[in-house]
């Protein structure tokens, strides 16, 4: 090597050494949050990045700044997202958001890396991983979607030997992080990640070949990191660094290598370091200047949560910053009702049939529109809900995927901000707790997180509820748990018609979408549905009955016994209005707040636990608005794990008992206190 290339490469890995000495300095001083070093790990990271092509993207770890600042990131920015701040991301360069949960950012580059490969234009994912994420579920799950697919994906792990104090020996059997990749047929090599050009020269190489066609590659490369895992760690307690210690770190080596040139080395280093004291203290204050305007406009953590912030989300925004309260636009009620449409084409649908017919509407008018799910292709989905799409659509877009309920949802995050428009099937709603990492700590939380630079069109869909004498974990009415989740937008249509509206109106969403189906209605359940496409928009509480002596508001596969019941206690004087909330999250209060001014009494009726549900948070916004009410009941589950099918009778709210409830309400006086078996009088 030439001395210029070694002086180029020192001045480059002096500096990025700079770097995160003055964001530790930051950090310990009180100037910018808790911190991850890399310190000892300049030249893996330095090598990636240097190998990357300016269109390939970069998904790192919390302990990747130095290839995040070499593959595009500013430095005021890169210091401003240290100090706190949303403002490392895309817009630039191809350089991802940090991912603190370890590995969950790996299924994400899977979907990333599909979304390129359908593109056709060469450009590769490199996602950055350390040892401690390949004892991670998430990491098998990419790993094996990825080798599945032979997606353009780098695997970059640095194998620094340590999960914050666990060393390699007590995470995994093997000493050979490539050992595990090669197991999902992908190639695997192994790197000196403290020799620069020998991991730029391995991911050069590896980048060749994945632009070549061959698949994603796994790349070990084995470092150190010098410090502790964070700014406040101790190594010490844990390691014994003279006796682990690699013999030269990367700096060390360089520093050798131009001495041997002649090279004074320490008076270089000083004066290097002296110049780049002064870029990065004038970058800080570039940063603290940014920081200041941030801290200035902090509406912008509610207006970039949703593409438009809810009324809901507006009011807290305005309530949180002491604004003037905006005033909302009046929604208008919508009455909806579900008898044929005179003068219109149209024919009687089960809910799997209307499901696969707004799916296929979607498909033939976006291109982008993709399903993926285990059994959604050959089979057609268990409830045959995407039947005939696989022969319609092909495989590219109807994708029969693994049993992978985290990796596929993570991947179609990763689909979704690739530019596609993902459809993720999870069987039953059950099975969805293995993938809620990534609801929460990503798909909810994307726009935020880069102020509107990215986001999830998706839409994940699941069956719910009971009434089938299905198995465990089949039944599931986990509707309150999505509901707490910000940033997504909760759906559960009442049956084939608003099924079909509602599921057109979520995949055209520019908002992540959970789209609870209702598994009691798949065949039961018949509705004249018009051929000419329909759409109920998103947040709104839909008027299914007019009446005016109480509000009977339900919704899913409850909504058809409410009805029931509405007209048959028609006959004894009962007037009850009924109302259907098609969309759970965001809450569209404001026409049952109007009911309610008529009716003065409400009855919550729907299958999810009592604890913390729907029905609470209603009567919540109720009193909050001032609102007088006489009587106010909620028909729920019990707060147990849903039954087995011998006591599935003994958590459904029978006809028989929501009658009871409904005559009663309608009934009794004002004063009279109502103590049932499910309900609670007030």
């Amino acid at each position: 090597m030439t001395l210029r290339e070694l002086t180029s490469d020192y001045e480059e890995l002096l500096f990025v050494r700079c770097l995160d000495e003055k964001i530790c300095a930051l950090s310990k001083q009180g100037r910018a949050r808790l911190y991850t070093p890399f310190r000892g790990q300049e030249a893996a990271q330095v090598g990636l990045a240097r190998a990357l092509g300016e269109r390939d993207w970069l998904l790192p770890t919390f302990r990747d700044s130095a290839a995040m600042y070499r593959h595009g990131v500013p430095l005021d920015a890169l210091l401003t997202f240290w100090m706190g701040y949303e403002d490392a991301h895309p817009r630039f360069g191809r350089t991802w958001p940090v991912c603190a949960p370890v590995a969950t950012q790996l299924p994400h580059a899977v979907g990333l890396a599909s979304a390129e490969l359908r593109r056709g234009q060469g450009h590769v994912v490199a996602v950055c991983l350390g040892d401690g994420a390949m004892s991670k579920g998430d990491c098998h799950e990419a790993m094996n979607l990825a080798g599945l697919w032979r997606l353009p994906l780098l695997f970059f792990c640095q194998n620094n030997g340590w999960a914050i104090s666990t060393p390699l020996d007590k995470q995994s059997p093997v000493s050979s992080l490539t050992r595990r990749a090669e197991s999902y047929g992908m190639k695997a090599l192994r790197v000196d990640g403290d020799d620069l050009r020998a991991t730029e020269d391995a991911c050069s190489s590896a980048l060749e070949l994945i632009r070549a066609g061959e698949g994603p590659v796994f790349i070990e490369a084995l470092t150190w990191r010098e410090g502790g895992h964070s700014v406040i760690d101790q190594p010490e307690l844990y390691r014994d660094d003279e006796a682990v210690r690699p013999i030269e770190t990367a700096i060390e080596r360089l520093e050798r290598a131009l001495e041997s040139h002649g090279v004074e080395v320490k008076s270089a280093r000083a004066r290097l370091s002296r110049r780049f004291e002064l870029s990065l203290n004038d970058a800080v204050k570039v940063a603290e200047r940014s920081c200041a305007l941030y801290q200035a406009e902090p509406r912008v953590s509610f207006d970039s949560t949703l593409s438009t912030p809810s009324p809901e989300l507006a009011q807290q925004r305005d309530q949180a910053l002491k604004l003037r309260p905006s005033k909302p636009a009046r929604r208008p009620t919508i009455l909806f009702s579900t008898r044929e449409t005179r003068g219109a084409q149209g024919q009687r649908r089960n809910l799997s049939e209307a499901l696969n017919l707004a799916l296929s509407e979607a498909m033939s008018a976006d291109e982008r529109v993709l399903l993926l799910g285990q059994d959604v292709a050959q089979l057609g989905g268990v409830f045959r809900v995407s039947r005939e799409l696989l022969q319609r659509f092909g495989p590219t877009r109807v994708v029969d995927t693994p049993i992978s309920e985290s990796g596929v949802m993570g991947a179609c995050l990763g689909l979704a901000a690739g530019g596609l428009r993902p459809v993720c099937e999870v069987q039953f709603a059950g099975f969805i707790y293995s993938a809620y990492e990534q609801l929460c700590s990503h798909i909810g939380r994307l726009r935020q997180r880069t102020r509107g630079a990215l986001s999830a069109p998706l839409v994940v869909r699941t069956p719910v509820g009971g009434g089938v004498g299905a198995p465990e974990s089949h039944c599931e009415s986990i509707e309150a748990l999505f509901a707490q989740t910000p940033g997504v937008k909760v759906v559960c249509p009442s049956g084939p018609r608003t099924a079909r509206a509602l599921l057109l109106s979520a995949i055209e969403d520019p908002d992540p979408v959970i789209f609870l189906e209702p598994t009691s209605l798949y065949f039961s359940h018949k509705e004249w549905v018009p051929d000419e496409p329909e759409r109920i928009p998103l947040n709104f509480t839909l008027l299914r009955r007019r009446g005016s002596q109480l509000t009977l508001l339900s919704y899913g596969a409850c909504l058809h016994r409410a009805l029931q019941v509405s007209e048959e206690l028609k006959a004894e004087g009962c007037s009850v209005e009924v109302l259907e909330l098609a969309t759970i999250s965001p809450l569209d209060i404001a026409p049952i707040l109007r009911s309610l001014k008529k009716t003065r009494r409400l009855l919550v009726f729907h299958e999810g636990h009592r604890t913390s549900d729907l029905g609470a948070e209603v009567l919540a916004r109720v009193v909050e608005s001032g609102l007088p009410l006489e009587r106010f009941e909620r028909v729920t589950g019990w707060d147990i794990p849903y039954p087995y099918p011998s006591h599935e009778a003994s958590y459904l709210t029978s006809q028989a008992e929501l009658k009871l409830r409904v005559r009663a309400l309608c009934k009794g006086s004002q004063s009279t206190h109502i103590t049932s078996k499910r309900g609670e009088g007030s």
